[in-house]
């Protein structure tokens, strides 16, 4: 898959297609594209309107990613996000526009009930641990070996936002490989399409702190429930 920032438009947009080639707005290949809201915290994945006609709009909401709003260097921006089971889907999606981002803002206040959000997992990004001796955020990737800091090094596990507890196993990490390159390991709820959306959303907006990666002398935080690599 490949994905490319379109220049004529007032928020920040993506083209996702299945082509890393040409990657036109009407072209069939196109299946979805990333947009942000103007703020810029919130990125939502919408996918064609109808039954994927090249000449139909993006307009069905079929994942949603929220950063938190951290003064730079005042520490990690953490990522929330919701994302519809794959079976519920299609039903998720034929909602109201927003109204995945509007899950999110409902959990963050504790407003939101179990019934509210069926079919639609909500997972949040790990906190990343201080280590004093080396001044700087790290996190333990599972199954990586990590090449250096980044504003783009994330894990994501299910979050119970009644408690703020996270998942015992990692559902989506991204991880600095080398200049340039990131791994990117995904399982259920994501797919392929939602892991790389929400992979776009962080490469364009970042954790605000550079995270590193702890050698592997510890316990990981999770083991990771791996579903896919790109």
């Amino acid at each position: 898959m490949g994905a490319r920032k379109r220049v004529k438009t007032h928020a920040c947009t993506y083209l996702l297609s299945t082509s890393e080639e040409t990657i036109k707005r009407g072209d069939g290949a196109t299946f979805a594209t990333v947009s942000a809201a103007f703020a810029g915290n919130q990125y939502s994945l919408l996918a064609r309107t109808h039954d994927g006609d090249a000449n139909d709009g993006f307009g069905l909401e079929e994942a949603a990613l929220s950063f938190d709003n951290v003064p730079a260097g005042s520490g990690v921006r953490m990522l929330h996000a919701a994302v519809p089971l794959p079976g519920a889907a299609a039903d998720v999606a034929q909602r109201d526009a927003g109204h995945l981002q509007g899950l999110i803002a409902r959990a963050m206040a504790k407003e939101l009930r179990a019934k509210d959000h069926a079919g639609v997992a909500l997972v949040r990004s790990v906190k990343p641990r201080w280590n004093g001796k080396a001044g700087e955020y790290g996190l333990f990737f599972v199954g990586r070996k990590c090449h250096g800091e980044s504003t783009k090094n994330v894990q994501m596990a299910a979050w119970n936002y009644r408690d703020g507890k996270l998942g015992d196993s990692l559902l989506f990490q991204m991880v600095k490989l080398g200049s340039g390159r990131y791994a990117l390991d995904f399982g259920y709820p994501f797919t392929a399409q939602t892991a790389f959306a929400m992979a776009v959303a962080i490469m364009d907006k970042g954790t605000g702190v550079p995270v590193n990666g702890f050698k592997m002398k510890e316990q990981p935080v999770a083991a990771l429930a791996r579903g896919g690599s790109e």
